[in-house]
């Protein structure tokens, strides 16, 4: 009964909604921006290295924003982070992929930060704000799955840098929740994504790594 259920109703949607529906998925941006931040994930790092050329997973859409936001807003610094969460791999990281890839498509890649040693959300920022040293005040934008954006945004709050939220990647159909279709294949990948973000979450909560177990989209 339960892999039915799991079969024809969105389930792993239902717990990710709470998440996307957080903060604003078109924000007003101000007419000048002193920084633009986008988080690793969709870098394929492994199958990148080994058929050398830029391979992407999901969430490419952070990179994509990342480039159109950089490209309307000349005057912001830019910043990539993520290295690479593998305990085994580390030959390659998330920023040489995305260097890569910003260099073929024609960035400037000297108004680009990039942080590669980080190995979670906590480290992105941790790190990101040790190289950058953003001054008080400045209006700063952040890029990441809007699923991650709650945890990302706490913990960038938690460290004294506040931060635009720009969510990206959405996995929910707005509107459409109460729906049923046979995918279970699709729906558990929801769910795990779901669970794991929930969990993340608690855990960043109850260590102090973040301002709010769901933190508002205005602080």
């Amino acid at each position: 009964a339960v892999s039915l259920g799991l079969a024809l109703f969105p389930v792993g949607e239902w717990i990710l909604y709470p998440l996307e529906a957080r903060f604003s998925a078109v924000p007003r941006l101000p007419e000048k921006l002193d920084g633009i931040i986008v988080l690793s994930g969709p870098e394929d790092v492994i199958r990148s290295a080994a058929w050398n050329q830029v391979e992407m997973g999901d969430g490419a859409e952070r990179c994509l924003a990342f480039l159109g936001l950089a490209r309307s807003h000349p005057e912001a610094k830019l910043v990539f982070t993520g290295g690479s969460g593998s305990m085994l791999y580390q030959e390659v990281k998330g920023a040489d992929i995305a260097k890569k890839l910003f260099q073929e498509v024609g960035l400037d890649l000297s108004r680009v930060v990039f942080e590669r040693d980080s190995r979670n959300t906590y480290e992105n920022a941790v790190l990101s704000m040790a190289q950058v040293k953003p001054g008080k005040g400045g209006k700063w934008v952040l890029i990441t799955s809007a699923c991650h954006m709650p945890r990302s945004i706490g913990i960038f709050r938690r460290l004294g840098w506040p931060v635009i939220a720009y969510p990206v990647d959405h996995r929910t159909t707005r509107g459409e929740l109460l729906r049923f279709d046979w995918n279970l294949s699709a729906h558990l990948y929801d769910l795990n994504i779901g669970v794991r973000e929930w969990v993340g979450l608690a855990a960043y909560y109850f260590t102090g790594k973040t301002t709010a177990l769901l933190p508002p989209e205005h602080d």
